[in-house]
Formats: C-alpha cells, structure tokens, sequence
C-alpha cells in the first residue's frame, strides 16, 4: 500500500486521457475495503453500463480469499488485471478466481485471457505477470 503509487496512476490516467470522474483509486488492503468499494463508485457512474475493471497487484502472499470471493460475487466485474511477482501464489489465486461455480466458489467463474511475464529485475531470475481475466 504505497500512497504515492495512487499519484503517479492518477497522472498517468490523466496523461491518457482519462479523467478522474472515470476511476477510484485506492491504497488500502483489499480485504478491508473492496466489498464496499461496490457502493463508492465515480461520480455520475451507472453500474449497469459501466465496463467495471479490478486491478489487483497483491503482496507475495497473493490476495485473501475474501477478495476472491467478492470478486466472483460482482456481477458487473467483468475483467480482472492481476499483477504478481510470485507466480505460485498467483496461481493459486487465478485457480480459484476461475474454478467452477460452487458451494464454496459462488457467481461466474473469470477465464484466463493472457499471461503477460514483464521482466523488471534485469539479470536476475524474478519476474512480474501482468494477468487478464475476463468473464
């Protein structure tokens, strides 16, 4: 949760084009805030004609379950970009985040889209994927 990582995205949307009634940042764990994340919302938005994308860039842990749970639970959540720089507990997230329908495993499940790996540590073996979900 780096404060000045939400400056930089902010300027590089508006570098884009992309205006600040468009999006919401946030710098906080996910855990503890995206299920209410679904009622903060830009203003003037409509979730039934939004094109609602979750960007998730967890700690080498990966991401709560209870983010994978909220996550298959927002119906209008239809794309996911998943940054990791563990690829085990990537995996193990994008598993469940794409596992059928369950129980356990409530809403529809995401599909793999694309593995991008980006390498940021030139010269050594770590790597960073860039992972796009879709439903």
């Amino acid at each position: 949760m780096v404060p000045e990582a939400i400056e930089d995205a902010k300027k590089n949307a508006a570098a884009n084009g992309i205006g600040e009634d468009q999006f919401r940042f946030v710098a906080a764990k996910a855990e503890d805030v995206f299920k209410d994340l679904c009622y903060e919302l830009p203003r003037g938005a409509d979730l039934n004609k939004a094109n609602v994308v979750g960007i998730l860039d967890p700690p080498r842990a990966g991401i709560h379950e209870r983010v994978i749970f909220t996550c298959r639970k927002m119906e209008k959540l239809n794309r996911i970009v998943f940054v990791s720089c563990d690829p085990k507990a990537a995996l193990k997230n994008i598993v469940d985040l794409c596992r059928p329908r369950s129980r356990k495993y409530e809403g529809e499940p995401f599909q793999l889209e694309r593995i991008q790996p980006v390498d940021m540590f030139p010269q050594t073996k770590h790597f960073e994927w860039v992972v796009t979900l879709v439903r």
